[in-house]
């Protein structure tokens, strides 16, 4: 195998591991919602979000 066959192999790779880790990696934030005082209502939205969500 040429170098150049083997640095172009080794890009290729490194680049498919990085995407491979990146897009796994979104981070996630747990959102806990509460009234005030509990009688004045209800509030929607608790969970689990993803960033940007």
């Amino acid at each position: 195998m040429s170098l150049r066959k083997l640095t172009y192999s080794i890009m290729v790779v490194s680049l498919a591991v990085l995407i491979a880790f990146t897009t796994g990696c979104t981070p996630e934030y747990e959102v806990e919602v509460q009234a005030n005082p509990e009688e004045d209502g209800e509030i929607e939205g608790e969970g689990t979000y993803t960033e940007g969500e």
